[in-house]
């Protein structure tokens, strides 16, 4: 456990969030607008039968906002905040779940791939936040495509 200073803990989360590379300022909560896209695309799927109906399980029944916090890496210099995001309930949580446990086989399978166990090991200064969306996602699209994995139930 580790207690931080509130002062450090906010100077540290400002300081984060105010990097607009990686953080942008939105004028209201827009969980609910998130909420309405994902409910809309997976019944589109659905009707286009490109999912099946039971995808509807997807799809979140209360929608929280998700949240950041901050965890001091205390190896570090100065302390600086590793954020983590929760996104517990959140309107692509279930989502996200169900491409986990589609992918996972695949991402194991890399020669690339690191157990969890060994991160604690190793000082990780940034990891998704310099992935972008859409290298990202052709990223798995190539490796979703070279191997044809049975995908589980929704």
């Amino acid at each position: 456990m580790v207690v931080w200073r509130a002062d450090l803990y906010q100077k540290e989360a400002w300081q984060q969030l105010s990097d607009t590379s990686f953080y942008a300022k939105v004028d209201k909560d827009l969980t609910s607008a998130n909420q309405q896209i994902v409910k809309s695309t997976i019944s589109d799927l659905i009707v286009k039968q490109e999912l099946p109906t039971t995808a509807t399980n997807l799809i979140i029944t209360i929608p929280r906002t998700s949240c950041v916090y901050f965890l001091p890496k205390i190896h570090n210099p100065n302390n600086p905040g590793r954020p983590i995001a929760s996104a517990c309930s959140c309107p692509t949580e279930l989502i996200s779940s169900y491409l986990d446990k589609i992918m996972a086989p695949i991402v194991r399978s890399l020669p690339s791939y690191i157990k969890d166990k060994l991160i604690f090991t190793m000082d990780i200064t940034s990891l998704y936040t310099v992935i972008s969306n859409g290298e990202g996602l052709l990223a798995l699209k190539h490796f979703f495509d070279l191997r044809r994995v049975k995908e589980p139930s929704l």
